[in-house]
């Protein structure tokens, strides 16, 4: 994979870790495209960074998906990277029954099934290009889920995203489209903040080292450098 001078479309790309990507891609000249649930965030986005693209999309909403798509097929024809970040995060405590469950449906919808159905959408526009390939966003929880029980969907979320990419690895080596998974650690950003300010109270120390918690540029920093060495899964 060559990290420059591509044309890439990252979702939830106007915070957190989708922004750290989108101004690490820009620093190496591609052309950057962010997509996000909020217009508000997007546009503060662009005006850190002018050059980026903006386009509003809730990837958990089908009409929302296919609008992308077809406005990446118009305006961005030669688009040849796809970065499936977009995520939500929240605590759910299952001792209180099925309604409390049902609250990570949207989790459900964005993180699993919006990574899916993007990937398999965004196919056969990406197979053929040059450079061509598919990076998804999992989490260190879909490993270790009982590191943070509180966020039981979050993580069994991730676990599929991690079963998904591993299956579309192998299924589209023949298109020619490379597949690429990062597995994060906790970031500093604002995915649960509710959650992020519990656990500083109970231990701020970890905020301050970056090996444990490290910023969102720092993250990207660290991971893009083993990704342009050749890997294709890279955890923290």
């Amino acid at each position: 994979m060559n990290y420059r001078n591509n044309i890439v479309l990252i979702t939830g790309g106007s915070t957190g870790i989708g922004y750290a990507m989108a101004e690490y891609l820009l620093e190496k000249e591609n052309t950057v495209i962010i997509c996000g649930r909020s217009m508000e965030k997007l546009e503060k986005a662009k005006a850190m960074h002018p050059e980026l693209w903006i386009i509003p999309c809730d990837i958990s909403v089908k009409g929302d998906r296919e609008r992308l798509l077809e406005t990446v097929e118009k305006e961005f024809p030669q688009m040849n990277f796809l970065i499936n970040n977009a995520g939500i995060q929240r605590s759910i405590d299952l001792k209180k029954g099925v309604e409390e469950l049902e609250k990570g449906i949207k989790e459900i919808d964005t993180n699993l099934y919006g990574t899916m159905y993007l990937s398999t959408m965004f196919l056969p526009f990406l197979a053929g290009k040059e450079n061509a390939c598919i990076l998804n966003v999992c989490s260190g929880l879909a490993f270790a889920s009982d590191r943070f029980p509180e966020v039981p969907v979050y993580a069994a979320s991730k676990a599929g995203v991690h079963a998904f990419t591993r299956s579309l690895r192998k299924q589209v080596e023949v298109l020619g489209v490379e597949v690429l998974e990062i597995i994060p650690p906790m970031v500093d950003t604002d995915l649960n903040p509710e959650h992020a300010a519990y656990l500083r109270t109970i231990d701020p120390e970890r905020f301050t080292d970056p090996d444990i918690i490290p910023s969102p540029e720092i993250y990207v920093k660290r991971t893009f450098a083993k990704l342009e060495e050749g890997a294709v899964e890279v955890k923290y």
